[in-house]
């Protein structure tokens, strides 16, 4: 997933090989992910944020390297010393990595190697939750660029992979954003709302989600809206 917000200065590096390399004397950091409503958070990924100084740019390079367990617990190992920040996110959940910056600080040094933490999830955004599929076939679709513009807010993202056919988009909250899906040898589709076809956009508040069923047609047909 990618974000492309304007009003963003601090760009985030995502790192999806390992993070940090055993060594005999590097620590740990374990802990429990809360969600709002106070619930283990499950499946949860568990990034650490460092911030980098890269030719006078202030860069977080974001590392995720776990998942919570079915109690919301966690364990990071290997863990370099030095300061950190975690964060929890879920992007399918609303948490996305975005709305939980700035984490929690932790410092793994040699008076504490191995911190016990909590990490408490808050500002639960809105997410499109999508299934998306060939119309023809019904075969799900794991290769759509399923993308969204803000209209009254300067911002943009999308994810370009789903798992058997889901994907997970955070839009901004209380934004109307156009929302488009796009696959080699399909015809395009945008979201239109049924209830308002002259008006194709989406807006979401804080903690919806809206479930799609995207069946997109084989290239040649009118652009789709559903």
């Amino acid at each position: 997933m990618r974000l492309l917000n304007k009003m963003t200065i601090i760009p985030l590096i995502l790192f999806a090989t390992s993070c940090f390399a055993s060594k005999k004397h590097y620590g740990e950091i374990s802990g429990v992910v809360w969600t709002e409503e106070g619930l283990p958070a499950v499946d949860f990924q568990v990034c650490t944020q460092v911030h980098v100084e890269q030719s006078s740019l202030n860069t977080i390079q974001t590392c995720c390297s776990t998942k919570t367990n079915s109690e919301g617990r966690f364990t990071i190992k290997d863990v370099k010393p030095g300061k950190y920040e975690l964060v929890a996110s879920n992007d399918a959940e609303g948490y996305s990595i975005i709305n939980q910056t700035p984490g929690l600080v932790v410092v793994v040094d040699s008076s504490n190697s191995q911190p016990t933490v909590t990490i408490r999830l808050h500002n639960r955004g809105a997410v499109v939750v999508a299934h998306i599929a060939d119309k023809s076939t019904g075969k799900p679709l794991d290769d759509v660029h399923l993308a969204y513009s803000g209209v009254d807010c300067e911002a943009g993202g999308d994810v370009l992979a789903g798992v058997q056919g889901q994907y997970a988009l955070p839009i901004p909250i209380d934004c109307d954003v156009t929302l488009i899906a796009r696959a080699r040898g399909y015809t395009g589709w945008v979201y239109t709302d049924a209830e308002n076809p002259s008006r194709p956009v989406l807006r979401l508040a804080a903690g919806q989600r809206k479930i799609l069923d995207i069946q997109l047609e084989t290239a040649g047909g009118q652009l789709s809206q559903r």
